[in-house]
């Protein structure tokens, strides 16, 4: 009954969990978050040193620490998956007692500071990019490609309003099916006039 529980919980824990060979590198077992965070299959993880995953450059030092310590909490580091992301992640593992080459291994991403990193990235790329490229539209289209990249599943576009404040624009929607861009250009604000006329008029995001 409580190895049924342990698995049940190990395998729905909203966090990644991976019993490691600390030696070796290999991962032994491995929950389903564990895989999602990495993108990588159980087959692929197999044949998979589990110390490349990370940008880390103090492997050995933190080898090293957690053989001394037993038992290690909350240390920030970054993961790479499989499609190159870079993940940032706090890490919190422990040796077991009866086989000290093996290490239990909680990986928690945060998800606020990964934010604030894409968002600085993203800002820093952008104004080397207007410094470069003297153009408007190219500079919008760029805008609305980060923040695409940002949120997969949406499609993104830019509505300049007029000098009168009056009418709505398509500056850039390089996603957008173009018939949808033509009957949305030149749109009236109002205070019921879909979301980005309401959002104008109104003076809100």
């Amino acid at each position: 009954m409580e190895n049924k529980l342990y698995q049940q919980f190990f395998e729905s824990s909203p966090f990644a969990i991976v019993l490691l060979d600390i030696n070796s590198g290999n991962c032994i077992k491995m929950n389903q978050s564990f895989k999602n965070l990495c993108s990588y299959t159980p087959e692929e993880l197999s044949h998979l040193n589990f110390w490349n995953l990370f940008l880390d450059k103090n492997k050995k030092q933190f080898i090293e620490k957690l053989k001394s310590q037993k038992k290690i909490s909350k240390i920030h580091t970054k993961l790479i998956n499989k499609n190159l992301h870079k993940i940032s992640i706090t890490l919190s593992c422990f040796l077991l007692e009866e086989q000290e080459n093996l290490v239990w291994m909680q990986l928690e991403e945060n998800k606020e500071q990964q934010e604030h990193e894409i968002i600085y990235e993203d800002n820093k790329t952008l104004l080397e990019y207007i410094a470069i490229e003297n153009s408007l539209k190219k500079t919008l289209n760029k805008i609305v490609n980060f923040a695409e990249k940002r949120n997969r599943n949406s499609i993104c576009s830019i509505l300049l309003l007029d000098k009168e404040k009056k009418h709505l624009f398509t500056a850039s929607a390089p996603r957008l099916p173009e018939f949808y861009s033509s009957a949305i250009n030149g749109i009236e604000i109002g205070d019921k006039i879909g979301s980005c006329g309401s959002a104008a008029f109104n003076k809100k995001e």
